[in-house]
């Protein structure tokens, strides 16, 4: 028996390619379309909405206390100032272990029960990454020795602060009032947004009695997160 030869339609299977060919590019010219869109639709429609995104992942919002308001008599005499002040402050959630740290704090300044338990009644209106207020009015020799290593903890900060003055010690004391630390029913009772940065409220008399306009509002400052 004769061996034939196979045999092949050259029409047929160029065909066959010229339709696969066809069918892969209208694939290929699709998936760019598809990209292209998607790439206009990102860089165009959604630029501003994902640029927001992106700049708040870089950047954080702390909270700064507004400067209490000055009183006056009708003469135009200071009787309620404001004098600057050196705080510690910590940022708890930078603070592994906080009774560790306190703890070796300790051998820096004195921080006492009243100072313990204001701080853990502050922490309840803050957020982790705050700044909480620790010890306030520190004196020279304590924040000269925190300087010294300070840079060892991470989240701690000396923080200068404006306090309340009066020029006129208690002479006017019935009628201005005084202010204190926030206790917890006051806390209750404030805006937790405009005092997340401020810790003493007015007490009694004007303070007491025009402590909206005299705290003021908060303000805020863009930190970078890395």
């Amino acid at each position: 028996m004769a061996y034939q030869q196979p045999f092949y339609d050259h029409k047929l299977i160029s065909r066959r390619f010229l339709r696969r060919t066809i069918l892969i590019s209208i694939l290929v010219i699709g998936l760019l379309a598809m990209l292209i869109v998607r790439l206009v639709n990102l860089q165009v429609h959604e630029h501003e909405r994902y640029q927001t995104l992106a700049t708040h992942n870089q950047i954080s919002l702390l909270p700064l206390p507004p400067t209490r308001g000055l009183i006056y008599d009708r003469n135009g005499i200071l009787l309620a100032d404001n004098q600057p002040i050196y705080n510690l402050e910590v940022i708890p959630e930078r603070i592994a272990d906080m009774q560790e740290f306190i703890t070796h704090l300790q051998h820096y300044v004195t921080i006492n029960d009243d100072d313990l338990q204001a701080f853990k009644r502050i922490l309840r209106q803050y957020r982790p990454y705050d700044s909480v207020p620790l010890k306030l009015n520190l004196a020279e020799e304590e924040v000269a020795a925190l300087s010294v290593d300070l840079h060892q903890w991470d989240g701690v900060q000396i923080k200068a602060r404006l306090n309340r003055y009066y020029p006129f010690n208690h002479s006017f004391a019935h009628i201005l009032g005084y202010v204190g630390r926030i206790d917890e029913q006051e806390l209750r009772q404030l805006d937790p947004v405009n005092y997340r940065a401020t810790n003493f409220v007015g007490k009694v008399g004007v303070e007491k009695f025009y402590e909206d306009t005299l705290h003021g509002k908060i303000g805020f400052e863009e930190m970078g997160v890395a």
